[in-house]
């Protein structure tokens, strides 16, 4: 991509380049979500990064599943592509 190329990460249609498609699976109602994106520079290597941030407020449910208590687990999913 060409120097002349760059564009406002304001102005980027996102859905066109990348979509993770995340899904809650154990919200009650919809709940209120916030998506936030940007762009980081490495200016060291000149890679740039989507940095895309989800905020959900609203309530959810979950089990309790007391047989596993103390020792049960939380499961984070992260993934870093390049």
């Amino acid at each position: 991509m060409s120097v002349s190329a760059v564009q406002n990460p304001d102005t980027i249609n996102w859905d066109q380049y990348w979509n993770p498609r995340i899904y809650v699976d154990n919200t009650v109602d919809d709940p209120q979500e916030t998506v936030g994106r940007t762009v980081v520079y490495d200016v060291h290597s000149w890679d740039a990064y989507v940095v895309e941030r989800h905020r959900l407020k609203g309530t959810f449910l979950e089990n309790l599943e007391l047989f596993h208590f103390p020792f049960d687990t939380q499961v984070s999913i992260c993934r870093a592509t390049e």
